[in-house]
């Protein structure tokens, strides 16, 4: 029995003796929602909204649960009710805002996240959570002055490099990116995104030895990371260098990856397709291409090159990824 197990239990036990205790059914669906038991989650929440419905925390929970399941509209109700309660608490626009960046509705987000911006300027979050939506409008000197505040607030927190580190890659300012990838490295050793995007600038520069060092190192910080494993696939399917290229290997990694995340809209179908187009099966290539395109979140320029990739799928050619791309 694990400890959410356990606490399960003495909830159970005690929700018994006081059926009345909103706070136990909200520690209860907690537990639910660690062990993805995500319909008795929302279930205590929505019992313990019952008993306190001026309570916004539990407004914020339940959300987080609709979130999970993908139920964005009814996230949405609940975020804006915890608005509506306390109108001066940042944590309710953070909350919407990080949903309609699901729904892809980024105006709303940022504008949600501009308001925490104004309502709680010291928390390093609330920039990160615009530059994020700025980031994926297309908009990365915005993007960037959101995240360089972010490590002004807090220079400790290894995912802020890896932030802004991913936005000057986008930008091909790879010097610049693999400064903030190094920090990350320093900051947190085992950070596995700090890694992968040390690989990503060593094979813009070509120096592919070093590139699949930090993949392979990826690879045993964390075994089933399935953004490693997509990393892996796309490295050995569309490497420019031909000693590098390994269609099965590729395949495997990417299968893998897919498997990781449940075949969902999360799954790295362009990893997929790319294995299949090396190994020269153009009618998998294609139809994994055409998924990635219908389901996957791309930033503007992410999409272009996407369609770029089926087109040469299509002709039967494969895809090769340049150094100087």
């Amino acid at each position: 029995m694990n400890q959410f197990d356990q606490a399960i239990q003495d909830y159970s036990k005690s929700i018994q003796l006081n059926p009345y205790d909103q706070n136990t059914y909200a520690g209860r669906g907690y537990s639910y929602h660690h062990k993805k038991e995500y319909e008795k989650a929302l279930s205590d929440y929505s019992k313990a909204i019952d008993l306190q419905p001026r309570e916004t925390r539990f407004y914020l929970d339940r959300a987080g649960i609709h979130t999970f399941m993908k139920n964005y509209d009814q996230a949405l109700v609940d975020c804006s009710k915890a608005i509506e309660l306390e109108p001066k608490a940042a944590q309710g626009y953070m909350a919407r805002s990080a949903i309609y960046f699901f729904k892809k509705d980024y105006d709303k987000d940022s504008a949600d996240s501009a308001k925490a911006i104004e309502l709680d300027p010291k928390n390093p979050d609330c920039y990160i959570a615009r530059g994020r939506s700025h980031a994926w409008k297309g908009q990365p000197e915005q993007a960037l002055a959101d995240y360089s505040k972010t490590i002004e607030l807090n220079p400790q927190n290894p995912a802020y490099y890896v932030d802004r580190g991913d936005t000057y890659y986008q930008v091909a300012e790879y010097d610049k990116a693999y400064s903030d990838y190094s920090r990350a490295c320093q900051l947190e050793p085992k950070n596995v995104d700090a890694h992968l995007g040390q690989s990503a600038v060593h094979w813009k520069k070509a120096s592919l030895d070093q590139a699949v060092a930090e993949l392979n190192l990826a690879l045993k910080l964390d075994p089933e990371n399935s953004t490693t494993l997509a990393a892996l696939a796309l490295f050995f399917a569309t490497c420019q260098e031909v000693k590098y290229r390994d269609g099965k290997k590729a395949l495997e990694y990417a299968t893998k990856a897919c498997e990781q995340t449940h075949w969902g809209e999360d799954s790295h179908f362009q990893a997929l397709a790319a294995a299949y187009a090396e190994l020269g099966r153009f009618g998998e290539a294609v139809k994994w291409q055409k998924k990635a395109i219908a389901i996957t979140r791309f930033a503007p320029k992410g999409l272009d090159l996407a369609k770029e990739r089926l087109q040469l799928y299509e002709t039967k050619k494969p895809y090769r990824e340049n150094s100087n791309r």
